[in-house]
């Protein structure tokens, strides 16, 4: 029987955007002027679209579009909602899983792995995918491929035509499938692929010439994530047995809509941390709620379709205490208690980051068969059982700043062979270790989680 290997990568970008607001009335420094006192408007959804399946050299900018892209139809109501509840759960599940067995920062992109992990679903079958839409959460088999489909376009569709003077938070989503040349695909799978994630596929020279197979994936990756990832697939993961690499590159660049006053940062002390960091400080209207254990504030982009919601134990000590007692639906209670208030924020600038196994805590979740060589069945790729997930790692890195937010996150699954003001303000000083979530508000998606211990470590793992 002929060897097997699959290599499945995907990664994330998340940019700073350094776009200026419209003229507000002038306020004293760190001050955000109340909602309708000339604040900027934050209804225009933006990001240019980058839906080419042709490769860009490393480094080259992004295509946009002058106008939107159709869109697919839309599904039920009831199924996009339920998809995004069980992204929801995931991204929730997966963080306590990888939290327990860390005590640095974290931070991951669930968005990513989640998106990874539905390429290879789409191949899978039996009970390989009974345990892979039990993890990650597919609730509706029969309309999850519809609904993943227009979830992809609208993220793609986001803010092409907008005025280049509007605030934009973009957020591009690309995928491209590469195969080993000469060997037969299923054409349901490789339509699958197409239809689901846009994601055709190119043939490349794995058994022959397997280094420059990786760096010509390595650079599509880099150039399609604006430089952020530059590496994703591994030296050796592409052997003469590789069959097929899957990649998806997604990108977000995001402004704050009320951006922290540089002049405003001062050093201050963090809990766990012997030296002091910048603390950018601003008073504004904002989203903020109290819960069992640690308040919550969310930090809207300019765009108005993503925002960062910070979750603050009460103890300074309690963040891995409270990660390992969030439910699988905490982060819905979370949005759902947020309410109007004048909250002034002490936030660190920091930068987070990890390297991650994921194989151990996928499988923990339930995701069992899908690495066992014997149990494993994702006749769906070629119509044999020949293959199974052999590894999965995710990097990611992110920087927080008085402007917005720089980040980037890579997946790689290797398979193988066999409002108003109200009330007093609210003061919020993030001065011990917090969990912070960059969420889609829109669609109700968790794009990014992260727990930071340390805000002025590097990538850690």
């Amino acid at each position: 029987m002929r060897s097997l290997g699959l290599v499945l990568g995907l990664s994330l970008s998340l940019i700073a955007c350094r776009t200026r607001e419209h003229p507000a009335p002038r306020l004293p420094s760190g001050v955000d002027a109340p909602r309708g006192a000339g604040a900027p408007s934050a209804s225009v959804p933006t990001s240019p679209s980058n839906a080419t399946s042709a490769a860009r050299p490393s480094g080259t900018p992004a295509p946009t579009s002058a106008a939107p892209p159709a869109l697919p139809p839309e599904p039920p109501a009831d199924s996009v909602a339920r998809d995004a509840a069980g992204a929801r759960r995931f991204a929730v599940e997966l963080t306590r899983e990888l939290a327990s067995h860390s005590k640095q920062n974290l931070f991951v992109s669930p968005a990513s792995i989640r998106t990874a992990l539905g390429m290879a679903w789409l191949g899978a079958a039996g009970t390989t995918r009974d345990e892979m839409e039990r993890v990650l959460h597919y609730e509706d088999r029969g309309a999850t491929s519809a609904v993943l489909r227009w979830v992809l376009a609208r993220w793609r569709a986001r803010g092409a035509g907008a005025s280049p003077n509007a605030p934009r938070d973009v957020l591009r989503v690309v995928n491209h499938a590469w195969g080993r040349k000469g060997l037969p695909f299923l054409g349901s799978y490789r339509d699958a692929l197409a239809t689901t994630y846009e994601a055709p596929l190119e043939e490349l020279d794995f058994a022959m010439a397997p280094a420059a197979s990786r760096a010509a994936i390595n650079d599509w990756v880099n150039g399609a994530t604006e430089g952020k990832i530059s590496d994703l697939v591994p030296d050796g993961a592409i052997t003469s047995d590789a069959a097929l690499v899957l990649t998806s590159a997604v990108y977000f660049k995001a402004s704050w809509r009320n951006p922290f006053p540089v002049e405003g940062t001062q050093d201050g002390a963090f809990a766990s941390v012997p030296t002091p960091v910048p603390f950018m400080s601003r008073t504004g209207d904002l989203s903020y709620a109290k819960v069992p254990g640690a308040a919550i504030v969310e930090l809207p982009y300019a765009g108005g379709d993503q925002a960062m919601l910070v979750v603050l134990p009460d103890a300074k000590d309690g963040l891995g205490a409270f990660v390992r007692a969030l439910g699988p639906t905490a982060l819905d209670g979370f949005v759902a208690a947020l309410r109007p208030a004048r909250v002034h924020v002490t936030l660190p600038r920091f930068s987070a980051g990890s390297a991650t196994s994921l194989a151990a805590p996928l499988a923990a979740l339930g995701m069992k068969r899908a690495f066992d060589a014997k149990q494993a069945d994702f006749s769906g790729i070629d119509g044999r059982r020949d293959v199974f997930v052999s590894a999965a790692v995710h990097q990611a890195v992110v920087t927080v700043d008085e402007h917005g937010t720089e980040a980037a996150g890579a997946t790689a699954l290797t398979m193988s062979l066999t409002s108003l003001r109200v009330g007093p303000i609210v003061e919020f000083r993030v001065d011990h270790p917090f969990l912070f979530v960059i969420r889609d508000v829109a669609l109700g998606h968790a794009l990014f989680v992260g727990l930071v211990t340390n805000p002025g470590s590097a990538t850690q793992g």
